[in-house]
């Protein structure tokens, strides 16, 4: 397990790719930490305006912040237009601490294809509110085909909004996707058990959207 930062604030707990387009393929990323200090992006890998391939790698078990918030425990992608193919998201937190943006993933900026990803059982917060509990996007463009979305939950101890999916600003489009039995929140009020769509122009094309849950508090 690696850390990017125990002082301040932290990027890719477990690899930060700036500028750069090389390939990751078939790794596993696990038990890595952005920042116990301050916020954190990317508690396993952090991509900033990047165009790279991650195919076929395990991101597990990953924490962008213990200290604040944080945003994209799996993966955190700044303004880059990567490919995210057959990867597991599994099992990551964007914060233990304060608010989350994206248990699994987190996306701003770019124009990301993200296919045949399992995004299961990520949690954007489990100190405060989450947006987010599975995929975070906000002024995004990407593409969302043939994913999995299962099992994740926004926030444990306060509101939460979108449970599998969270759209700010963004266009996007699902397609072929299944978003199934996520939660919003375990703790407060909630919205969007599976998405919840904030001011974006979103196609939704042959996805199942099932047995999701907005609160159960």
């Amino acid at each position: 397990s690696n850390t990017a930062s125990t002082a301040n604030e932290g990027r890719g707990g477990g690899l930060h790719l700036s500028h750069s387009d090389a390939p990751l393929q078939d790794n596993t990323v696990v038990s890595n930490t952005a920042s116990t200090a301050r916020w954190g992006r990317g508690g396993g890998l952090y991509f900033d305006e990047s165009g790279a391939l991650a195919q076929g790698n395990t991101i597990e078990g990953n924490v962008a912040s213990t200290a604040l918030w944080g945003e994209g425990g799996g993966l955190c992608l700044y303004n880059s237009d990567a490919t995210v193919e057959s990867n597991r998201v599994q099992r990551n937190t964007a914060s233990t601490r304060g608010v989350g943006y994206g248990g699994g993933l987190y996306l701003s900026g770019g124009k990301n294809l993200l296919i045949g990803n399992q995004v299961v059982s990520n949690t954007g917060s489990t100190a405060g509110y989450a947006w987010g509990g599975g995929l975070h996007l906000q002024f995004s463009g990407a593409t969302l085909q043939g994913n999995t979305v299962v099992g994740n939950t926004g926030s444990t101890a306060g509101e939460g909004r979108g449970g599998g999916i969270y759209l700010y600003y963004s266009d996007v489009v699902v397609r072929g996707s299944t978003v199934a039995r996520n939660t919003a929140s375990t703790a407060r009020y909630a919205f969007g058990g599976g998405l919840y769509l904030y001011d974006s122009d979103v196609e939704l094309i042959g996805n199942g959207v099932l047995s999701n849950t907005a609160s159960t508090a």
